[in-house]
C-alpha cells in the first residue's frame, strides 16, 4: 500500500507560486506534486553537496595531519 503523504500549509510569494504553477502545467502535474518533486530533488542535491564538502574537509584534515606527521619525522632525522 502506498504511503500517505502529510499535508502542510506554506506561504509563497505570488511570483514563485505562479512560476511553479506554470512549470507544473508544462510537466502535466498538479501544483502539490510539482512542489514535492522539486523539493525532493533539492533535498537529494543538498545531501550530495554536503557529503562532498564533508569528504573534502576530512580529506584536507587527513592530508594536513599526514603533512605534519611527515614534517615531524623528517625533522627527527
Amino acid at each position: 500500500m502506498k504511503e500517505l503523504k502529510e499535508k502542510y500549509s506554506i506561504t509563497l510569494d505570488p511570483e514563485v507560486a505562479n512560476a511553479i504553477r506554470r512549470m507544473a502545467e508544462e510537466d502535466d502535474r498538479n501544483f502539490s506534486q510539482y512542489i514535492n518533486m522539486i523539493l525532493k530533488k533539492w533535498v537529494l542535491f543538498s545531501e550530495e553537496e554536503n557529503s562532498k564538502s564533508t569528504s573534502k574537509t576530512s580529506t584536507k584534515r587527513s592530508s594536513k595531519a599526514s603533512t605534519k606527521s611527515s614534517a615531524k619525522n623528517n625533522s627527527k632525522e
